[in-house]
């Protein structure tokens, strides 16, 4: 609260103040108020464009504009529910299984999203944990999978949950590093099936790469 004042008080003094605007944002960023915060970062970078904290607010409108966007699809999601291309888990599995899964869907034409950490059947957090998942995902897609995969990785608080949203990639197949010398590639069916590709549908998917 002393912070928000000693800001309001710079502003009414000189309202074009970029660092009175930046850090009156950075106090409602704190206080979960995006929209309000994203107003004054405006202000900070219309007021003196040229100014070190209008560049501070210019990356931090973009990463409020990122969030709010992966809220919204969070949001979609979980109304949508489960589905053959959008796998939920009440718990983290092992970082080799949620591979097959995000291997399966990169080689898949639409994509889809894994949600770690919420009930299928509540919809609501389960409670398992998932503090520090979106880091802990980034490096099973480093040591688990052959390419790296177009994928997007968000850590909600509310819900408490992870959300992946994974993109049909570019270079497929892509394949998962099942053992020192095994590398496989997965698919998802129409059903939600996540199983090993076929031999026919590696060379579809190398055909469909080669364009």
């Amino acid at each position: 609260m002393e912070a928000k004042k000693c800001f309001d008080g710079a502003l009414q003094r000189n309202p074009q103040s970029a660092e009175g605007n930046f850090g009156l944002a950075r106090v409602l960023e704190l206080w979960k108020d995006p929209a309000n915060a994203s107003k004054y970062y405006w202000e900070a970078v219309r007021a003196e464009p040229s100014h070190p904290r209008a560049c501070e607010a210019k990356q931090n409108l973009e990463n409020i504009a990122k969030r709010t966007r992966q809220q919204a699809a969070l949001c979609a999601a979980i109304s949508k529910g489960p589905g053959p291309a959008d796998f939920w888990f009440d718990h983290v599995p092992d970082g080799q299984t949620l591979a097959r899964y995000i291997v399966a869907l990169s080689n898949s034409e639409q994509g889809g999203t894994v949600v770690l950490g919420l009930d299928s059947g509540t919809r609501k957090a389960s409670g398992d944990g998932v503090d520090g998942w979106d880091h802990v995902l980034h490096a099973v897609m480093y040591n688990y999978v052959t390419a790296p995969c177009n994928c997007e990785i968000y850590q909600a608080r509310h819900p408490q949950c992870v959300f992946v949203a994974v993109q049909g990639g570019l270079n497929r197949p892509y394949r998962v590093i099942e053992g020192k010398d095994t590398v496989l590639p997965f698919v998802v069916d129409g059903s939600g099936d996540v199983r090993e590709a076929t031999p026919e549908e590696v060379r579809e998917l190398n055909r469909k790469k080669r364009g």
